[in-house]
């Protein structure tokens, strides 16, 4: 997390043709904030002085999948790693 910006990188196993399984990546993407009464909430609405903390963010997810990928030699590319 970046100041109130976070992003965070999930998998989900699918089943593909042919028996295989693969992990597909999503990546959630938040700004905390704090209510009137002082309770934090989360919200996917971004202002435009969240922009570099969020780009940041998702720059540093990117490189994690990728890093991932790499080091378990994906066969599909961008958003899939074949078990």
């Amino acid at each position: 997390m970046r100041g109130n910006v976070s992003a965070a990188v999930f998998t989900d196993t699918v089943n593909l043709k042919g028996g295989k399984t693969a992990d597909v990546f999503h990546i959630s993407l938040l700004r905390a904030y704090r209510t009137a009464e002082g309770k934090w909430q989360h919200t996917s609405v971004l202002r435009p002085a969240d922009l570099l903390a969020a780009s940041l963010a998702l720059l540093k997810n990117y490189e994690f999948c990728q890093q991932d990928q790499r080091n378990r030699g994906s066969e599909l590319g961008q958003n899939y790693l074949i078990k």
